[in-house]
C-alpha cells in the first residue's frame, strides 16, 4: 500500500513539473510572439500612422482606421475587377486606395510641422528680445503666449501657467520638449535649461534663430522647386481615370477595348501602376523636402 501511494505521489509530482514546464514554455512563446509583432513592419506602420493622426487631431481609433482602410481597399478591388475585368490592374488600384489616406495624413501633418517651425522661429525671436531686457524664462513664455498664435502659443501659455504656480521647471521643460516635435524646438528647450542658471547664454538664442531661418529659407526654396513638378505628376497620374470615363461615354467601344483587347488591358494596368508608383515617389520626395 505504501509503495502504491509513493508511486502515485511521484507520478503527480512529475505531472506537476511537466505542467509547470508547459506553462513556462507557453508564456515564453507568447512573449516572443508579442516581441516579434512589435518588431514587424506592419506594427511600426500602425504606430507611425497613429502618431501622425494624433498630431493633426484625428481622433478615430487606429483599429477602426486600419479596418476601414482594408475594407475600402477590398471594395476598390472588386469594383475595379467588375468594370475592367483585370486582376492585376485591380490589385494595383486596390493598393493605391489603401495607401492614399495615409499619404494625405502625412501631407497634412507636414504642413502642420511647417507651421510649427515658422511659429517657433517667431517664438524664439520674441523670447530672445524679451530675455535681453528681462532675463526671466517665465516672462519670456508669457510674451510668447500673448504674441504667437496657436498651436505654439498655447503650449507656451500652459508652460507659463505651470511655472507661475510653482511647478518644477525641469518637469515643465521636459513636457514642453515632448510637445514640440521639432529639431530646433528641442535645441531651444536645451538652451532654456542652460539659461535657468546662466543668463549669458542669450547670444546662443540668436545663433539658433539664425540657423532656423536659414533652414526655413532653404526648405522654402526646395518646396518652390518641387511643388510644380509634384502637382504636374499628380495631374498626369490621375488624368487616366476621368479620361476613361469620358471616353466610355463618347465612344462606347472604349470599355470593350480596355477589358477585352490585350493592348487595352495593358494600358489599364500601366495607368493604375503609374498611380501606385507616383504615390511612392511622392512620399520619398516629401521626405527629401524636410
Amino acid at each position: 500500500m505504501g509503495i502504491t501511494v509513493s508511486i502515485l505521489l511521484m507520478l503527480l509530482y512529475k505531472l506537476k513539473g511537466q505542467r509547470f514546464r508547459f506553462i513556462s514554455q507557453y508564456r515564453a512563446r507568447h512573449r516572443q510572439n508579442a516581441s516579434d509583432l512589435k518588431d514587424s513592419m506592419f506594427y511600426k506602420w500602425v504606430e507611425l500612422t497613429e502618431k501622425n493622426m494624433k498630431k493633426i487631431g484625428i481622433k478615430i481609433n487606429i483599429i477602426w482606421y486600419v479596418a476601414l482602410s482594408i475594407l475600402f481597399s477590398i471594395a476598390t478591388f472588386f469594383i475595379s475587377l467588375m468594370f475592367f475585368k483585370n486582376v492585376t490592374a485591380s490589385i494595383l488600384i486596390s493598393a493605391f486606395s489603401f495607401i492614399i489616406p495615409e499619404h494625405l495624413i502625412d501631407m497634412i501633418n507636414q504642413r502642420q510641422q511647417d507651421k510649427i517651425s515658422q511659429q517657433m522661429t517667431a517664438a524664439i525671436r520674441v523670447f530672445t528680445a524679451e530675455f535681453i531686457q528681462t532675463p526671466q524664462i517665465e516672462r519670456g513664455f508669457e510674451v510668447i503666449g500673448k504674441r504667437i498664435e496657436d498651436p505654439v502659443g498655447a503650449l507656451f501659455r500652459r508652460a507659463h501657467m505651470e511655472l507661475v504656480i510653482g511647478r518644477d521647471p525641469e518637469i515643465v521643460l521636459s513636457r514642453l520638449a515632448g510637445q514640440i516635435d521639432n529639431e530646433y524646438g528641442q535645441m531651444f528647450i536645451q538652451l532654456l535649461r542652460l539659461a535657468k542658471h546662466d543668463s549669458s547664454t542669450t547670444p546662443l538664442f540668436t545663433d539658433l534663430l539664425e540657423k532656423i531661418e536659414n533652414h526655413l529659407e532653404m526648405d522654402r526654396k526646395n518646396k518652390i522647386a518641387l511643388t510644380g513638378e509634384r502637382l504636374l505628376a499628380l495631374f498626369m497620374t490621375l488624368v487616366p481615370i476621368p479620361a476613361i470615363l469620358i471616353m466610355s461615354r463618347v465612344v462606347p467601344e472604349t470599355m470593350y477595348f480596355l477589358t477585352e483587347v490585350t493592348i487595352g488591358r495593358m494600358i489599364t494596368m500601366l495607368s493604375f501602376a503609374s498611380m501606385l508608383v507616383w504615390i511612392i515617389i511622392d512620399k520619398i520626395v516629401g521626405r527629401a523636402e524636410i
